[in-house]
């Protein structure tokens, strides 16, 4: 995963987009080990760029991550943000939106299939059947923005 991360060539892009040397704010690699509700609609507090590497094929019965068109555009307004907010991301309905279920792009492809981002655009992990779903994720800032106080931790 660090080799990933720390790779010339994304290390070359980022420094262009970021018009300065970028800083690795966090790295993990994740594995769904049973199915779930999902993740709902919502954009990342903070500055920067998150990557995600499959490692296995996105599938929709193992989650996938979808992303709403043009939404680093538009600005949150506070109608459309759900009550469930928390420290790192602001919740957003949907349907109080200026956008709509047509705005929406899934995550496809093959194993390897990597996805960058702005923290901003909405995205969600809707309800998945099945367990399995394997992801490297990476966030990079700005080296002025913060990164999380550890690199690596293990959770269920």
């Amino acid at each position: 995963s660090l080799k990933v991360a720390l790779d010339i060539s994304l290390i070359d892009f980022l420094k262009e987009y970021f018009m300065n040397d970028p800083s690795l704010g966090a790295i993990s690699v994740q594995k769904k080990i049973f199915s779930e509700k999902g993740i709902p609609l919502h954009s990342d507090l903070g500055d920067g760029l998150s990557v995600f590497i499959y490692l296995t094929k996105p599938d929709k019965k193992f989650g996938i991550t979808e992303f709403v068109k043009r939404s680093h555009l538009c600005t949150i307004d506070n109608s459309s943000i759900t009550k469930n907010k928390i420290d790192d991301a602001t919740y957003i309905d949907l349907s109080k939106s200026p956008f709509s279920d047509k705005d929406i792009i899934k995550t496809h492809g093959g194993i390897g299939t990597v996805v960058i981002f702005h923290r901003s655009i909405w995205h969600q992990l809707p309800k998945f059947t099945e367990p399995g779903r394997e992801i490297i994720m990476i966030r990079y800032s700005n080296t002025e923005s913060s990164s999380n106080d550890h690199l690596v931790k293990n959770s269920f």
